[in-house]
Order: C-alpha cells, then sequence, then structure tokens
C-alpha cells in the first residue's frame, strides 16, 4: 500500500468481464456434451479418487499424531471422546500442517512458539537467495507466482486497457537484461553531467564555480530522482483538520536503512559496504585516482553522518503533537535564514504556493542545524553527496556492472547469498508502480467473494468483544470511556477490494499523464514512472481527504492488513484472505486463531501509543481524561519493559521495547479480543467438530492457529536488520509476549503458575 504520507497481460478486460455470464449459457459447455454414461463413469472416478486421498491423508495424520503420543509427548492435552470429528479436506489438510509444526519435544508452557512451530522451523531451509522464511512470505511468494502467470500470459491483449499495455511493457524491459546492459551504458553519467558534474569521478577538472545545489536539485526532482536528500518534502492529510492535506517538511531520507548505522561509523558492516558501493560506483563511472575517490566517498560518509546526527531518532517521534509546528512558507527563512527554502519548496511542488501557505515542519530543530550544515560545507562536498544520491537510485535499473553493486550492497544488509530470481525482482518492482491494475486482475481471477462475508462477520464478533471490554475496564473514566466506545463504534471497515477496482475507466484515472512505450529505454522508463508517483502524491495538496476514496484501498493484492489513523478505519485486503490466516473450509477456531488475530491486532491499533492520539474522526486530538491518561502510560510502561528485556539468541541483541510498543500493544489486545470473540461465536453457533489425529480441543487449536501464523526463520543479518529498523517484535515474542499475559492461555494449556508461559507479573492494557 503506498503511503502517500508519503508488467505485460492478457488482454483481459476485468470490468467486462463481470458480463461473461451470458454468452456462457448460450453455449453448451464440454460436460453438457458428454454421453449420459460418461457422465456417471466420470463422475464415479472422481469420487473414487477423492475417497481415497482422503484416506491416505487421514491415515498418514493419525500415523503421525500416534507416534507423537506412543512417545508420550502430548499427555498434557485433553479433548472428550464424545467429540465429533471433521473428516473434509480442509481440517485433514489443516490437521496434517498443525502435526507438522509441532514440536512435541517442548512443553507449551515453557515455550508455546517452539511448541507450534519448532517442527515447522526445523524441517525449512532457507535457500540462498532468501532472507528468510515466513508465513507472511510464503503468502506472498505464492501470490507473487500467480500475478507473474497473469502478466506473463501472452494470449490476445489488442483490446486491453492502456495500463495493462504500460504493465507489460515495464515488465517485458526488466526482464531483458541484455538490452538493459546495451541500452542502459552512458545514461548514468549523461544524468551526472546534467546535474552538474561529479568531483568525486572529475577531480580537478570539475568546475565548481559552475556548480549551483539548489539548480541541481530541482534538475535531479525533474528527473525523477528522490528529492528528499536534504530534507523531506510531501504533501499529507493535516493530522489537526483531516478534511484537508498540508505540505511536510521533514528530516531527510537517508542512503542507509536507519540513522544508528551511521551512528556507529566506520567500523559498522553495513556503513561499510555503503562507502564500498560509493567508491565501486565512481571507480566503474569514472577515470579518478584510487586515493581521491577514497578521500571524497569518505567526505560524503561523514556529511550524511551529521545529517543522521541532526534527525531525530524515531522513538522520539511517537508523539503526533509533538511532531506538528504549523507555520507559513515565509517562515522558513525564519527557522534556516541561511537558505532560501521557500523557493526550494515552491521548485518541488506541482501547484503553485504562496509566501503564506500553511506547512507543517515537523522537526524545526533539524531544518535549522542542516540549513548551518549547508550553509558552512563546502561545494565540492555537496556535489559528491548528491550526486551520490543520484547514482545510489539508478544502480538497480543500470547496466549489469552497476547492479552488481546494488545488489552486493543489499546481500551485507539483509543476509542474501545470491540474487533473487529475476522475474520476482521485476514483480516487485512492477507492484510499486502498478500495484492497482495487477490487483484487478488478481481478484478478478484468485479472490473467493465469500471469504468477504465471512471476514465481516469476523470483524463483527471481535469488535463487539472489544467494545464490550471497554465497558468493564477499571482504570477509565466514564467520560474517555464513553469516547473510546465511540470510536470503536464508528471505525470503518474495508474488505477484500473496493468494486470500483473492476471498472477500466476508474483505474485508468490514475494514470492519466503517463505514458509507457517500448520506445523509451527501460531506464528512462524507471525515471518517469518515478517522477509521475512523486507528482501524484504532491498534487494531493488541494484536494480534500475523503476516507472512503476507493483509490486508498485499490491495492488489494497485498498479504498485510492496515489501520489508518487519519481515516479511524481498518482494512483486510484481499491478499491476506488465504492460507495460514484463512480457509472457509476449516474450523473458524483456526480462522480467528489466523485472520481473526490480524483483525483484532488491527482494531487495538486504534487505541496504541499512537492510535490513541486521534478521534474517532481521525483528528489528533486529546480526547482522554488526566487520570485515565496516566493508568494507560503506566501500562504501556510494563509493555515496553516487558518486550525490552527479550533478547533474540541468535544475535543476541535486544528487542526496541519503545519503537515496538505500538505492535505490541496491538498484538496483545487483539489476540485477546479474538479469543472472547471465538468464545461469543461459539456461544451463538454451539462447538465445531475437532481435527482428526490431533488431541487438542477447540481452545487449544485456537491458540495453536494464532502461533502458526508467526512461524518465521531468518538469517542472522535479516534479524538484525529488523530489530534495528522495524516496528514489529520479532516472531517469536509476537507468540510468547502476549500468551505469557493472558490467563486464559494458561488455563486452557493448564500452564502452572510461575511458568514462562504463566509469569506472576502480567502486562495488561487492552
Amino acid at each position: 500500500m503506498k503511503n502517500t504520507n508519503e508488467n505485460a497481460t492478457n488482454g483481459y478486460n476485468v470490468y467486462k468481464m463481470n458480463d461473461l455470464s451470458n454468452s456462457i449459457i448460450t453455449k453448451p459447455n464440454w460436460w453438457h456434451r458428454r454421453t449420459r454414461l460418461e457422465r456417471r463413469l466420470i463422475s464415479l472416478f472422481i469420487g473414487l479418487t477423492i475417497f481415497i486421498l482422503s484416506g491416505i491423508i487421514t491415515l498418514t495424520i493419525f500415523i503421525v499424531a500416534k507416534d507423537a503420543k506412543d512417545a508420550d509427548d502430548l499427555k498434557y492435552l485433553s479433548s472428550s471422546s464424545n467429540e465429533q470429528y471433521c473428516l473434509t479436506p480442509g481440517c485433514v489438510k489443516a490437521a496434517a500442517r498443525i502435526l507438522d509444526n509441532l514440536d512435541t519435544s517442548v512443553s507449551p508452557c515453557d515455550d508455546f512458539y517452539d511448541f507450534a512451530c519448532g517442527g515447522w522451523i526445523k524441517k525449512k531451509f532457507i535457500s540462498e537467495d532468501q532472507t528468510g522464511i515466513t508465513q507472511f512470505g510464503a503468502i506472498r511468494d505464492d501470490l507473487n507466482r500467480k500475478l507473474r502467470e497473469l502478466v506473463e500470459n501472452d494470449g490476445d491483449n489488442s483490446n486491453e486497457a492502456i495500463y495493462f499495455k504500460m504493465m507489460r511493457t515495464v515488465y517485458k524491459q526488466c526482464m531483458n537484461l541484455s538490452e538493459i546492459n546495451e541500452q542502459s551504458k552512458g545514461e548514468v553519467i549523461k544524468d551526472i553531467v546534467d546535474l552538474g558534474g561529479w568531483p568525486l569521478i572529475e577531480g580537478p577538472t570539475w568546475r565548481e564555480a559552475e556548480f549551483d545545489w539548489i539548480e541541481a536539485l530541482k534538475k535531479m526532482r525533474a528527473k525523477g530522482y528522490d528529492h528528499n536528500i536534504f530534507l523531506s518534502i510531501y504533501v499529507s492529510p493535516d493530522v489537526k483538520n483531516n478534511s484537508r492535506h498540508i505540505i511536510e517538511i521533514d528530516q531527510a531520507y537517508l542512503g542507509v536503512p536507519d540513522r544508528k548505522y551511521l551512528l556507529k561509523g566506520m567500523n559498522d558492516s553495513t556503513v561499510k559496504a555503503y562507502y564500498k558501493a560509493i567508491v565501486d560506483s565512481a571507480s566503474y563511472i569514472g577515470q579518478n585516482s584510487k586515493e581521491a575517490i577514497e578521500k571524497g566517498a569518505s567526505e560524503i560518509i561523514d556529511f550524511e553522518t551529521q545529517l543522521a546526527k541532526y534527525s531525530l531518532p524515531s522513538e522520539e517521534r511517537r508523539n503526533f503533537t509533538k511532531m506538528y509546528h504549523k507555520i507559513q512558507l515565509i517562515d522558513l527563512k525564519r527557522i534556516g535564514p541561511n537558505i532560501d527554502w521557500p523557493n526550494i519548496v515552491r521548485s518541488m511542488m506541482v501547484v503553485n504556493v504562496s509566501d503564506n501557505e500553511e506547512i507543517n515542519v515537523k522537526v524545526p530543530r533539524f531544518l535549522r542545524s542542516v540549513d548551518t550544515l549547508i550553509a558552512n560545507t563546502d561545494k565540492r562536498i555537496l556535489a559528491n553527496y548528491m550526486i551520490w544520491r543520484a547514482v545510489f537510485s539508478a544502480l538497480p535499473s543500470a547496466e549489469e556492472p552497476l547492479r552488481k553493486i546494488s545488489e552486493a550492497y543489499s546481500r551485507v544488509i539483509s543476509g542474501r547469498k545470491t540474487e533473487k530470481p529475476r522475474w520476482d525482482t521485476c514483480m516487485k518492482r512492477l507492484y510499486s508502480s502498478f500495484g492497482t491494475p495487477l490487483s484487478a486482475l488478481y481478484v478478478s481471477r484468485n479472490f473467493d467473494e465469500k471469504s468477504r462475508k465471512q471476514a465481516a462477520s469476523m470483524v463483527d464478533y471481535i469488535r463487539g468483544q472489544f467494545i464490550a471490554s471497554l465497558k468493564k475496564i477499571d482504570w477509565m473514566d466514564e467520560a474517555t470511556r464513553a469516547k473510546a466506545i465511540e470510536k470503536a463504534e464508528e471505525m470503518f471497515v474495508q474488505i477484500g477490494y473496493p468494486p470500483e477496482l473492476l471498472d477500466e475507466s476508474k483505474v485508468m484515472s490514475i494514470y492519466e499523464g503517463i505514458n509507457i512505450s517500448d520506445d523509451t529505454k527501460y531506464y528512462h522508463n524507471v525515471q518517469k514512472l518515478r517522477k509521475f508517483w512523486t507528482d501524484y502524491g504532491l498534487q494531493k495538496l488541494r484536494e480534500p481527504l475523503i476516507k472512503d476514496d476507493w483509490k486508498r484501498f485499490s491495492e488489494a493484492a497485498t498479504v498485510n492488513a492496515f489501520n489508518n489513523f487519519i481515516e479511524n478505519s481498518i482494512k483486510f485486503p484481499a491478499g491476506i484472505l488465504q492460507g495460514v490466516f484463512y480457509d472457509r473450509e476449516r474450523p473458524n477456531y483456526l480462522n480467528y486463531g489466523g485472520i481473526g488475530y490480524i483483525i483484532g491486532h488491527e482494531i487495538t491499533h486504534g487505541f496504541d501509543d499512537r492510535g490513541r492520539q486521534f478521534d474517532k474522526n481521525g483528528n489528533n486530538r486529546n480526547w482522554w481524561e488526566p487520570e485515565t491518561e496516566k493508568n494507560f502510560a503506566s501500562r504501556v510502561r510494563c509493555i515496553i519493559e516487558q518486550y525490552g528485556n527479550y533478547t533474540v539468541d541468535e544475535v543476541k541483541e535486544k528487542v526496541n521495547g519503545i519503537n515496538t510498543q505500538g505492535e505490541n500493544i496491538a498484538d496483545n489486545g487483539g489476540l485477546k479480543q479474538a479469543y472472547l470473540g471465538y468464545l461469543k461465536y461459539i456461544e451463538d453457533n454451539g462447538p465445531e467438530p475437532l481435527l482428526p489425529g490431533v488431541s487438542m480441543n477447540q481452545q487449544q487449536l485456537f491458540w495453536i492457529g494464532a502461533a502458526n501464523i508467526w512461524c518465521s526463520k531468518l538469517r542472522p543479518q535479516s534479524m538484525k536488520l529488523r530489530i534495528a529498523t522495524g516496528v514489529h517484535s520479532p516472531a517469536k515474542f509476537r507468540v510468547n509476549g502476549p500468551l505469557s499475559n493472558m490467563e486464559h492461555f494458561s488455563e486452557t494449556f493448564n500452564c502452572p503458575k510461575g511458568s514462562p508461559m504463566n509469569p506472576e507479573r502480567k502486562c495488561n492494557v487492552w
């Protein structure tokens, strides 16, 4: 999903596909052209095949389960002998998966994550081109393969929409490496010359007097390069008045994943790899001496390290009020008197802005420091840094030697041993620009419409239990409680995809103004798309925010879910309603443990440390009474301390309890409400049958389902990157953290008080 706060097809018309039913009725299909005897024999064959396969799978499950029981590993589990068992293919498949995932040598009361996922972890092998394996990743990989088939289908495409043609063009160009190698030669150096030259490769021949860094920045923006290298300038909904958009000025986007890497200095492996990428790029493009290039590269690192030092750490960016400083554009001169910042901002925009345009400067002290830094920095260093950032962003689209430099840097920070398959790389890039049309193709071919209705019912049950819990909380005053209930009741829900996604004219409205063709080189098409999407975000300045705008939910082929504070909305795209998260052919205790956990998680986000700063209308406003706010803060501190004391054994690093607090609050509250939602569901609908060969009751299987969605195996480098930059706790603690806080879990598995999964001290926010 694009954050505005921040490809060939088969000729298939997604809008007209809905009308094909009429032609199907008028033409006898293959089945009806068979004789009655043929149909009977075919039906008998299919029925026998299904029966035999189900029998084999069921027998396998009972053998696996018997082995576990013979090993005396499942003594703690219990279910009534009078229970009914589900023997449908969906249930048999679910049972087989659970048994395959289990490690019954681990007690669920000691480490539930290892118990539920240990078997899965032992059997999984991380291939050379992977950073790790996760349940999310497995579904994403499968979804990408389906999208690839749709894009590569070479059927009749003469009548397809123009955005499908552009998508097809970009994908084919991306896949043609020999053509990229031939056509991209010299393109980077041409841009370098246009931007004012790169002293790192030109040495003493570089003409310093002719270089104007502001003009170079404007040209970078016009060419599609990232302009947010000194300051970030973008358009977002105004958090204080979400009926409109506002220009926001923020700290720079850095070339490394997080400021903390640069602050560690050249001893850090990521900084070393970044430095090497600078040196290798300059050495390939230019003819300057090795010593001069290395000296210039060090100066680039030093300059960017200064930007990192001035940047506000993520731990201090969680309070929206403290990140809101509304001024007029002309007032930028008061904060940064050395540079004409109003002129720079105007030049980045696609609509006219006057001196009295209201803007939000999120971190005034950063602007003040950068203003001084630039004014006191030699032109040569500014040029080296700017051109490097342009080159760095161009590497993945350039000829092979430059692509290899980008890939080498990526391998260091991610831990991958080899490159991803080219089709996988191209599909990911394609989705970033054509996510909406790709989603249209996906949902029209792969989405089960019945899942939307069932997911909506689950939202109702889980939200209902969240509201019921709000009514019982003893640390809230009545005024705050009433507002919290109102916010939960008015939370806007979107599931699957918007109907407009299958309307060609609606989708085409997004891509007006962009022309991608075979006649343009891949390198330039990539730049055109970057500029197009930058323009697309900035042109929203004069547009009102429409909370239910279909375009804000158009990228449905996404394995993720979202809570949008500004909209007070929760979104569950079609891509996540499958696999380990959801299957309508299996019992609902697994679905409530799967997608139900995710639903509860997203609802609770509206009340975590950041979401609770927004009212029912999505405006940043304090609606909390002081005493209740103090009680909330105390409970959040408990969560921060709990997770901040977790150590990831594989890399010997602690979890960042501050940066992960919002996700941890959502995990704890979401899983609790999903469980209560399931109990309410069976109260209304009666108990569900058990799974064959799995000696667990419905409640135990709920917790197993909740743990299984997080089964994960990562390379050490990838784990370190997630700890350093991520807002989610590692998978193990997304299971053990919430479950160890829940009496319901301990009661279900009879965990003794004081055991690792049933500690004396528990943290509970929602």
